[in-house]
């Protein structure tokens, strides 16, 4: 019987062809030339009879290297598809190390009307392994070839194309023409060395109008042996099919030409489809042009990974081209922070300031980006720019970046930058309501005095505006100031005065202005007649300053204060009498503008009233009450001061305390020493450390005792301030006391701190 069963007309043939379609498809398209086959017993229906035939399967799980086990187990999985047939069978192998020189088939005696079968399919199937020597003692004495078999092989016949790349499929037949058959040996082995009959018709199938046609004829080019490749394939990167497209592509990446550059960049400028275009470039890159690789890096921009997103904006940026500003600028709304950073960071680095400034506007993003871009608008950008992120600024960002926006716009003043200060004088931040209003000033414009003064929330507010509006008011020329004086809004009138005052502060004005000044001195409004007062006050015209001391008795405080600020630039009897009257004032102003002025005048008639103050209850008089009080005190005269001044050294307000203490530490008296080593236990920390330090600057050895006090707190900073003390004091009769410290202490830190003060002052 012969030992290959061609394709038929017969009865059995649909049913034949459909069951090796499907034994066969998987191994059909996975196969290459030298992949093994399991060769499986099939009974199918001839003529109503049922005769076995041997369909091949791929051998997927072979291992060349080791032929043996691969033989054994396909032995396993055939005794395993027909266990009743091969019964006790076995197999046994001649092998070497590197390969099997023969097999034994050793079928069961008792099962004899299956040892074709079994041998049959043992012989092909061991012979598609490599094993050319197979013998069955039981069947017959020689080896076993296909002519002693009875069991058919069923022999495919398959269209050129799916045996493309050229591959070897044990029993398949090719056709060539009608009646003309070669094996598919044959055909790759002719088709490989490059026969032109056969690569024709191989490659006719590139204009098949089956699109799976021409993708396996693409996909096997490089296994043809076939001249003009790259022309052959040109065709198809116009192909309808973008899985025709994207192939073609990715054979021409690999292949050499000077026209294949041109081809594929033709492909990036104009294929339609996202992937197709990608792919282009992506080869264009790998064969070193480099001119679209900003689209490698926009694409990987759509990776799941945050960190593979952001390794391609770097190099997104690194680039410098100008299409990588959208797609950054789509990175700013990402999920991952890291993301959205490093893309706020590129568009900045690529200077795409117009992006940013449309970004300004989009409230999707967050306020912390779009404050990042307002920033380097304000700073990098053109004017028109520059204008936007500062007014962004002003409007939405943070206290701090507001405030500087304020002083940017008062240095560059730009037309528009005034209306948006106006308008940031409504935000919440006090602190950024006056930065705008000190902004405001700067540009002199008496029209903003207005919007100024009706800004004001609170008196603080107030105080803070009217300050503006003066400084704008005293830059006008004297006859608009004037004018202003005449203004029926009386807060105008007022606030011009005290503009002109702090204008004309220690230079002599024009005679109409005393004039006029002097005749608001009468005016029924209190805040009139005291900028009036605040004005004149600051004149230095005798003349004038007595007609301001003679409101010393004024019923208003702020008139009285303004008498004593006149007296104070004025010399004479009469004014060093208004300014000790005036510590006696019920108002606390009154009283501080006297203190100042007697301190900076070194009033020696004040020193008894000055005593008297000490006691007074508000903490801001008594500290100027103690600078007066001390302006006075002559060298050596402190002694003799002792009772005051020891009250005030244990005052209630610990600044007070540090202001006297240096005083105590000019006083080389025990009882001096021994007051301020009493400080050392003070609640304040800043009057320990200043009594520390005025002890260690008196050189005494009565000063031991307190820095030695010291060394106890629980404060460390203070410790160690009582430590350098000692080293600064320079006293060798502190040592026994630091031996005793260093045995006792648990610190290692402060031990150690403690033995070098020892070993510096044994050192003296």
């Amino acid at each position: 019987m012969a030992k290959h069963l061609p394709l038929q007309k017969s009865i059995f043939t649909p049913l034949l062809v459909a069951l090796v379609c499907s034994l066969m498809s998987h191994a059909a398209l996975a196969l290459d030339g030298a992949l093994p086959m399991l060769y499986v017993s099939t009974q199918v229906a001839q003529g109503g009879q049922a005769i076995s035939v041997l369909i091949p399967r791929g051998m997927n799980n072979f291992d060349a290297k080791r032929q043996a086990d691969s033989a054994l187990r396909a032995f396993d999985q055939l005794k395993a598809l027909h266990p009743t047939e091969y019964g006790k069978a076995t197999l046994t192998l001649d092998a070497t190390k590197d390969n099997v020189r023969s097999a034994t088939i050793n079928l069961d005696p008792s099962r004899a009307d299956d040892h074709d079968k079994v041998a049959s399919e043992v012989f092909y199937t061991l012979s598609s392994l490599g094993i050319t020597v197979i013998k069955a003692p039981l069947l017959q004495a020689a080896a076993l070839d296909p002519s002693a078999l009875k069991t058919p092989v069923f022999m495919l016949v398959m269209p050129v194309d799916q045996l493309l790349p050229p591959k070897t499929t044990f029993g398949c037949l090719v056709p060539l023409a009608a009646g003309e058959f070669i094996t598919c040996e044959q055909f790759s082995s002719r088709l490989a060395k490059g026969d032109p009959t056969l690569v024709d018709r191989a490659l006719a199938g590139l204009s098949s109008p089956n699109e799976n046609t021409r993708l396996t004829v693409l996909k096997s080019l490089d296994s043809i042996n076939a001249p003009n490749k790259t022309s052959r394939i040109f065709p198809l990167l116009s192909d309808p099919s973008s899985t025709i497209r994207l192939t073609a592509i990715e054979l021409l990446a690999s292949e050499k030409g000077p026209e294949i550059n041109d081809r594929l960049s033709g492909v990036v400028e104009n294929d339609q489809d996202p992937a197709v275009k990608l792919a282009a470039v992506r080869a264009l890159s790998a064969r070193g042009v480099s001119k679209y690789d900003v689209f490698l890096q926009i694409e990987s921009l759509s990776d799941p990974s945050d960190k593979v997103v952001v390794e391609a904006i770097k190099k997104l940026v690194a680039s410098k081209n100008a299409v990588a500003g959208p797609p950054l600028a789509r990175m700013l709304k990402h999920a991952q922070p890291s993301v959205r950073i490093a893309a706020r960071d590129g568009l900045i680095t690529i200077g795409a300031r117009n992006l940013t400034s449309q970004a300004l506007a989009d409230e999707e993003l967050d306020l912390e980006t779009r404050e990042y871009f307002a920033k380097d608008l304000a700073k990098n950008g053109s004017a028109d720019l520059q204008l936007k992120g500062l007014i962004w600024l002003l409007a939405r960002g943070s206290e701090t970046a507001a405030i500087d926006a304020t002083k940017q716009l008062a240095s560059i003043k730009p037309a528009a930058g005034l209306q948006a200060l106006v308008a940031t004088l409504s935000r919440t931040e006090p602190n950024v309501r006056y930065a705008a209003a000190d902004a405001i000033a700067e540009w002199r414009d008496p029209n903003t005095v207005t919007p100024l003064l009706a800004a004001g929330k609170t008196p603080q507010d107030a105080a803070k505006f009217e300050a503006a509006a003066i400084k704008i008011i005293a830059a006008q020329p004297l006859d608009v100031t004037l004018k202003l004086m005449e203004d029926p809004d009386v807060t105008t009138r007022r606030l011009a005065m005290k503009a002109l005052g702090d204008s004309m502060q220690g230079s002599q004005p024009p005679p109409k202005v005393v004039t006029v000044l002097q005749a608001r001195l009468s005016d029924p409004d209190l805040g009139i007649r005291r900028a009036a007062v605040y004005a004149l006050a600051r004149i230095p015209d005798p003349s004038v300053s007595a007609s301001i001391m003679a409101k010393i008795k004024d019923p208003d405080p702020e008139i009285r204060e303004a008498a004593v600020v006149a007296a104070a630039q004025t010399q004479g009897a009469q004014a060093e009498g208004i300014l000790i009257e005036a510590l006696n004032d019920e108002s606390n102003g009154v009283k501080k503008a006297a203190l100042i002025a007697i301190e900076k005048r070194r009033l020696e008639a004040a020193r008894e009233p000055l005593r008297l103050l000490g006691r007074y209850g508000d903490n801001e008089v008594r500290r100027l009450v103690v600078k007066a009080f001390l302006s006075l005190l002559g060298p050596g005269e402190a002694p003799s001061e002792f009772d005051f001044l020891l009250s005030l050294l244990y005052d209630g307000d610990p600044e007070i305390k540090q202001t006297v203490i240096p005083v105590f530490a000019t006083i080389k008296e025990r009882r001096a020493l021994n007051m301020l080593a009493g400080l050392v236990i003070d609640p304040s920390a800043e009057v320990k450390l200043t009594v520390i330090q005025a002890l260690a600057a008196t050189g005494e050895r009565d000063a031991i005792e307190g820095l030695q006090r010291a060394i106890f707190d629980e404060d460390t900073v203070i410790r160690v301030a009582a430590l350098k003390g000692l080293e600064q004091l320079g006293r060798k009769e502190a040592i026994p006391f630091l031996e005793e410290v260093i045995a006792l202490e648990r610190d290692p830190e402060f031990k150690q701190q403690a033995t070098a003060t020892r070993d510096l002052l044994k050192s003296l």
